[in-house]
């Protein structure tokens, strides 16, 4: 469940900057990310992509571990009836110490229920959309997108790239993020 979510800054008209925090399954901690995302949309097909960043306007915070999205992404093309093959790939590393049995478990349940729920939002999109800032679709109209411009500044090394950098950032964020020296997850 999102907990909370913002856009940073736009690098082009189909491609920004976010963070968003999630709620995780007790006894894990709650789990946040920074990351680009880029869309396509033609008339029969979108594709919607994402792979974590690190941005100066979105330290680390206690209250959350900073997980690690290698490369998200949905993909939906209609089939010609009021229907659509969807397809959702994601690749992350949770952090934190949860076990990688534990992880893979996560996995297979979660990855449906992110299905589901996009299925259903899909189908009430037109009904909500239409209470909910009708005019406002900035994917599509690229003049509504009013994030500021990306600067490149104020992008960090990527930790994906860097694997000393990655070791740095995890030790620090366990360290901001347990309080009294708890390392519980």
């Amino acid at each position: 469940m999102m907990i909370e979510e913002y856009g940073l800054c736009r690098l082009d008209p189909n491609c920004d900057v976010g963070y968003y925090a999630v709620k995780c399954p007790k006894p894990l901690r709650n789990r946040d990310f920074v990351f680009q995302r880029y869309w396509t949309k033609n008339h029969n097909n979108f594709m919607i992509c994402n792979h974590s960043v690190q941005h100066k306007n979105a330290p680390i915070r206690r209250e959350y571990i900073r997980a690690t999205s290698l490369m998200s992404g949905y993909m939906g093309k209609t089939n010609g009836t009021r229907g659509c093959h969807f397809i959702y790939v994601t690749q992350m590393d949770p952090k934190g110490s949860i076990p990688k049995w534990m992880v893979n478990k996560v996995a297979t349940k979660t990855a449906p229920k992110v299905i589901a729920n996009f299925a259903a939002a899909a189908r009430n999109y037109r009904g909500w959309k239409i209470k909910n800032n009708p005019n406002y679709k900035p994917w599509i109209r690229t003049d509504q997108n009013k994030l500021p411009l990306a600067k490149l500044g104020d992008f960090k090394s990527s930790p994906m790239l860097d694997e000393n950098l990655s070791r740095k950032l995890d030790s620090e964020a366990h360290a901001l993020a347990a309080p009294n020296g708890d390392n519980s997850d």
